[in-house]
């Protein structure tokens, strides 16, 4: 008991918990997570301290005064003595007095916005052989709602979901993956999205379609054999009765008198449904004679 009522000095540390971050700000750097302060006191008192020397104190910001740089961000640097009282007074101590390390304490404030961001789907499909998706894949919710720093947010233009990866795929299908978060300081809302698809038997089907001329010559006319290609294609099934003969446009390309030089001209596709998985004309060369030159 009488060792206990003599004087002591001891180094201590204590954790320390920042609250009450200032309004519409978010805290972006990690500032230090615990301050060690020189105690002197008597023995009861130091017994006490150390009892409570893992009691996390928290630190109050509220009224932290901020600087704007030329970042655009806030800063502010706080001497750590300052601290002292409310510690003492959290902790259920004598005054600690100002002896406290580090002598400040650095904060980096950015602006917290919200934005709404259109979801990316990143996917690798394979089916079945005879099957596609009739239709493209629907993403559930289309877009999500995003807080966190201005810095970091006015520069990111959508949120990535984990990557769709499905084999041998045979019928409709639903998956729920979830949102890759832009950085550690970004909320999200939802944080994740179903992605789903029809799947249908495709096949080929043929259509033919008039040769086109498309030239930049003056007056040219000519005249081509055939005057009329067949072409064939593979679609989804269902989509068959959305298609039709005119829904293809073949043509010869004709940019210069040296393409008439030649005994005979090349036939492409030049527009074909967006369902269209692939299409090849019947023939790769037509013949052609001049009409007016």
């Amino acid at each position: 008991m009488m060792k206990l009522s003599d004087g002591y000095s001891k180094e201590i540390e204590i954790p320390i918990k920042y609250s009450n971050y200032p309004e519409g700000m978010v805290l972006v750097n990690k500032p230090i997570s615990s301050l060690k302060v020189q105690v002197e006191s008597q023995g009861f008192q130091m017994m006490t301290i150390a009892l409570r020397n893992n009691k996390q104190v928290r630190i109050d910001l509220s009224n932290i005064e901020l600087h704007r740089t030329r970042y655009k961000r806030w800063v502010a640097s706080i001497p750590s003595h300052l601290f002292a009282n409310e510690i003492s007074l959290q902790l259920g101590v004598d005054p600690i007095g100002s002896k406290v390390s580090p002598d400040s304490i650095y904060f980096v404030f950015d602006s917290l916005i919200t934005k709404t961001l259109p979801v990316v789907i990143k996917s690798k499909l394979s089916f079945v052989e005879g099957n596609t998706l009739w239709g493209d894949l629907l993403v559930e919710p289309k877009t999500v709602e995003v807080s966190g720093p201005a810095l970091k947010l006015n520069s990111t233009k959508f949120i990535v979901a984990d990557s769709l990866i499905l084999e041998q795929i045979g019928e409709d299908f639903s998956k729920k993956l979830k949102l890759l978060k832009p950085g550690d300081l970004v909320s999200m809302n939802p944080t994740n999205v179903t992605v789903s698809a029809k799947v249908t038997k495709f096949s080929e089907f043929t259509s033919e379609a008039p040769l086109h001329v498309q030239t930049n010559i003056p007056d040219l006319k000519i005249k081509l054999f055939p005057p009329k290609v067949k072409i064939t294609y593979s679609i989804p099934i269902p989509e068959y009765d959305n298609i039709s003969d005119s829904s293809f446009i073949v043509s010869v390309n004709i940019d210069s008198l040296d393409v008439l030089k030649g005994s005979f001209l090349i036939p492409k596709i030049i527009r074909k449904p967006d369902v269209v998985r692939s299409a090849y004309i019947d023939v790769d060369r037509v013949e052609f004679i001049i009409i007016k030159k």
